[in-house]
């Protein structure tokens, strides 16, 4: 089975190579893609799982989308297809984080179909308005996100995925209006209350680690209640931000407020009366409130960002497993260089702090996680080599992510990439030690 299944996925890939050289010279790149009326993306991913020496991925990827005026603005439509012929990524259901409104299209073990993003834009010199199923991108940090959370995320392969494609698009508002001579008020309604797709049991990404989840007394099978979304009425329970970003005296800055429900579930347990263990999942309400900011100096950019959070929740180990309600403080700064042609160097260190007693939390009180990414590139920028790093002080554990890409024409890119966990299994990055991997895959895209 295994090897029909490596040879497939050598086979597609060389098919798709020998099409675009005949294609190659009518496709342009990916961002001139987006200026046209139809375009397709084609993304295939083949990853092998170096310490279990088996395919754990062998992924295609196709993105329609569709552009055109309508009534004084601009309507677009992306659409997705995936397809895995192995299925151990994927729900046997359609995830219950979804709401009714962005649940896909048509899913199976192996596959799904659905609506990526529909919007209308309408703008004029001082208002621009966003109607429709759309990402909202707030902050900028490098593998980390602190500002990034008005839309849920795909945890399918934990923080792999490019955040374009990991992020879950939500129905919203979305209005921003010129505020004196360069400031911009942003406010966002989001009635959809679609949370965190969460990885499936089988998966390599499955969560284990006590910091996410509860570990049962040895002998106990805990009976755990399925994600119940907010129901209180499409008003009630919408989430809604603001934010105000500018440029003055040589800084960009935005600050930022975000009422929401935080997307992670809060798992609690407890004993019932007949003395079995009930596992209860809930998304609760939080206050953000943040900001950013950022400034160049020769070849030198310091970039900061910020967020203070209530109601959060961490998990404890005594006198019971159970769950900490508290605020929590997350700072980082990170310093990029780009005083060498055609490469660029990051350095980011970030710090969260619980701000209650935290004595029997399994987190500790203060954690810090450091990042260091260097982008190269060779040839015209036809070959990008690129190494991340994500390392966690406090508990050792961490992930490599080395790559390369090429590209051969205009719209058509080949990668060789590698994510290398290391680290203690009970520990955010160190339990998928046995999940890490080496890919093989390309990017093509295509306009009509």
């Amino acid at each position: 089975m295994i090897c029909v299944q490596r040879g497939s996925a050598w086979l597609g890939f060389g098919l798709v190579a020998l099409l675009w050289s005949g294609l190659g010279t009518h496709s342009n790149a990916h961002a001139s893609a987006q200026a046209s009326d139809v375009g397709i993306v084609l993304t295939n991913q083949n990853s092998y799982a170096t310490r279990q020496a088996q395919w754990q991925q062998q992924e295609w990827m196709l993105d329609f989308e569709y552009s055109d005026g309508l009534a004084g603005g601009e309507f677009t439509l992306i659409a997705r297809a995936r397809w895995d012929t192995i299925a151990d990524y994927n729900h046997q259901d359609i995830p219950e984080s979804y709401s009714d409104a962005s649940k896909p299209v048509w899913f199976h073990d192996n596959a799904e179909l659905g609506l990526r993003e529909l919007y209308w834009d309408w703008y004029d010199d001082t208002h621009s308005f966003r109607l429709g199923k759309q990402q909202v991108v707030w902050g900028k940090a490098d593998g980390l996100k602190l500002l990034d959370v008005v839309n849920p995320q795909s945890y399918r392969q934990f923080i792999l995925d490019e955040f374009d494609d990991s992020r879950i698009p939500l129905w919203m508002v979305n209005y921003q209006v010129l505020v004196g001579e360069s400031g911009t008020l942003q406010l966002l309604w989001i009635p959809d209350t679609t949370a965190h797709e969460l990885p499936s049991a089988s998966s390599p990404f499955a969560f284990t680690s006590p910091v996410f989840v509860p570990t049962p007394p040895e002998g106990v099978s805990p009976e755990v209640a399925s994600l119940a979304l907010p129901d209180d009425g499409l008003f009630h329970d919408s989430d809604a931000g603001i934010r105000f970003s500018d440029f003055r005296h040589g800084w960009d800055f935005t600050l930022n407020y975000l009422y929401h429900y935080v997307d992670f579930p809060v798992v609690r347990t407890q004993v019932a009366p007949t003395l079995d263990v009930l596992v209860t999942q809930t998304l609760e309400r939080s206050h953000l409130v943040g900001g950013s900011a950022s400034t160049a100096i020769q070849q030198w950019t310091f970039r900061t960002e910020f967020t203070y959070e209530t109601d959060r929740y961490f998990r404890t180990i005594q006198p019971l497993p159970g769950v900490l309600e508290s605020d929590q403080l997350s700072v980082l700064f990170g310093l990029d260089w780009q005083g060498w042609s055609d490469h660029f160097l990051s350095v980011q260190w970030f710090g969260r702090a619980i701000m209650d007693d935290a004595h029997y939390t399994i987190e500790d009180e203060f954690n810090q996680v450091v990042t260091f990414l260097w982008d190269s590139f060779y040839y015209n920028e036809t070959l990008k080599v690129q190494w991340l790093h994500i390392h966690s002080v406090n508990n050792g554990d961490g992930v490599v992510q080395p790559k390369i890409s090429y590209n051969l024409q205009s719209g058509f890119d080949v990668y060789l990439g590698a994510d290398l966990f290391y680290g203690d299994q009970d520990q955010v990055f160190g339990e998928f030690v046995e999940a890490s991997r080496i890919s093989l895959g390309f990017v093509w895209g295509y306009s009509f």
